[in-house]
């Protein structure tokens, strides 16, 4: 899935009257989608606490986010974002132990150089998987609040030789597949920019085979790209929002759940797509009250969500085909539920 993003709101929305937290009903409605892959990620942009240091929002949610994000049937949060150091290494200690915590893998960020330099490759159905997540930034808070030498190991910021050294490595390491978790681009980029359709193609020359991309808050096109070396490239430029309470507009709001089938042939030293396929995604919102409430829905749902009025659906389906219409089906093919 895309980035989950978590502002005060959204924060709010999970508060019960007992102090405590709990976003698992945000997710339930797409955690058939999410739920029984081998391998099934969601970008956090932001950091997890337990509320020990303090207040929520700011890109800080509450450690309850973990649990709902592991119902739904996440298993790897990737962490290489451009917020994940906005309060500093004690923030990345801190989302780290909370996800370990919850028996959750992580990606994207790290607590030390020799971690960080790791090259962990893990066998999933038999096959061997490599994975690596880059940001392209960092923002003026994680600047702010990590040193330079800091950030030289907490995250790994993009450079060409930096990830085709990297992919090499887990190449040595086993790896028969790599994917490669990218954030990039700008927040309103409706398209791949020109510098990251560069950096795409340099990561599929250096050896990824699958290349997801996150950061801005528009799904972007798909495509499966064919190597001079024979192989298949998956890229996904943006897979947009997730869960966010930033904006309530139409692109920001729409999202995607991507479905990758993958066969790796042993004697032919081969990787092949078999069964790939999208689910657009609409942040549904309405009022409890004083309390803003979150639902993430299929948004080609042929029935009207709970809570949902009848404007507000046509809106979302005229979003999901929009979002199909765009995406076609030549990369994947699209499911409205």
């Amino acid at each position: 899935a895309g980035q989950v993003m978590m502002g005060s709101e959204l924060c709010a929305s999970g508060r019960q009257s007992n102090g405590m937290y709990d976003f698992s009903e945000i997710f339930q409605p797409v955690s058939g989608a999410l739920g029984g892959a081998n391998l099934s990620i969601a970008t956090l942009r932001g950091t997890l606490d337990d509320g020990s240091a303090g207040s929520f929002g700011d890109y800080r949610a509450p450690d309850a986010l973990a649990i709902a994000l592991k119902g739904a049937g996440v298993n790897l949060v990737n962490l290489g974002t451009d917020r994940i150091l906005d309060y500093g290494v004690s923030g990345v200690s801190a989302t780290r132990s909370v996800l370990q915590q919850r028996n959750l893998s992580s990606a994207g960020a790290y607590t030390s150089e020799q971690e960080a330099n790791a090259r962990g490759v893990v066998e999933i159905s038999g096959i061997k998987v490599g994975v690596v997540s880059y940001t392209t930034s960092v923002s003026a808070a994680g600047q702010k609040a990590a040193s330079a030498e800091e950030r030289q190991y907490s995250v790994r910021q993009y450079d060409a030789q930096t990830a085709a050294q990297d992919i090499s490595a887990l190449r040595d390491a086993g790896a028969e597949v790599v994917i490669v978790l990218a954030h990039w681009g700008k927040r309103g980029d409706t398209e791949p920019s020109k510098a990251t359709l560069e950096q795409a193609n340099a990561l599929a020359r250096a050896g990824a085979d699958v290349i997801l991309g996150t950061g801005p808050t528009n799904v972007h096109r798909m495509e499966k790209k064919q190597m001079d070396d024979g192989r298949t490239v998956f890229v996904a430029y943006s897979l947009g929002n997730f869960l966010t309470d930033d904006s309530r507009e139409t692109n920001d709001i729409t999202g995607m759940v991507l479905h990758l089938e993958m066969e790796w042939n042993s004697q032919t030293q081969t990787l092949s797509f078999r069964d790939c396929w999208y689910m657009p995604t609409w942040i549904m919102r309405w009022r409890n009250g004083n309390t803003a409430r979150y639902r993430i829905v299929p948004a080609g749902s042929s029935t009207l969500p709970e809570n949902m009025t009848d404007s507000i659906y046509v809106n979302m389906k005229k979003s999901y085909q929009a979002l199909t219409d765009k995406l076609g089906t030549e990369a994947a093919a699209p499911r409205a539920e």
